[in-house]
């Protein structure tokens, strides 16, 4: 699911996304350091929102007030990296959101006050990226969108409209 939702992300932003099968090929070294699979890359991977400060505070430790941490790791290779009691758990709660998600169906009898509170914050966590993927596509069409009609607008003074 995170591949996924970062792929579309990435293709919206106009980046590749890495893609395990395909950097697993030995022809692949160089999209490897690009990607941080064996080690941090030198330039950013992917950004993930700050859960600290939102990018509201100019002193956050972790964002400087921008609102997005750099990543330098393949995002599967860190999951692969994580003890696999937290892998376990990531997978579990994005089987859990997966199914709020698309079928409104929460993992515990009751209502979203009856969930654990690790359960609600990570669906937090997760809509908020959602939300940031969402923003992405939103900004990406509206560039297209202005690049198309300046294209017209050149189009039409050529032709003497």
């Amino acid at each position: 699911m995170a591949r996924v939702w970062g792929e579309s992300a990435h293709l919206f932003a106009g980046k590749r996304f890495p893609d395990c099968s395909r950097c697993q090929l030995p022809q692949c070294s160089g999209e490897r350091k690009k990607w941080g699979c064996d080690k941090p890359s030198k330039t950013p991977v992917f950004a993930i929102g700050c859960g600290t400060c939102h990018g509201k505070d100019l002193a956050c430790p972790r964002c400087k007030g921008v609102g997005t941490v750099d990543m330098f790791r393949c995002p599967t290779k860190l999951l692969q990296d994580a003890p696999s009691h937290t892998q376990l758990q990531v997978d579990l709660l994005l089987r859990c959101y997966l199914q709020y998600d698309s079928r409104h169906v929460l993992p515990v009898d009751g209502g979203l006050l009856d969930q654990s509170r690790t359960f609600v914050a990570g669906c937090d966590i997760i809509d908020a990226e959602r939300g940031r993927y969402e923003s992405m596509k939103e900004e990406k069409r509206e560039r297209d969108r202005m690049v198309s009609q300046r294209k017209n607008a050149t189009r039409g003074k050529q032709h003497g409209r």
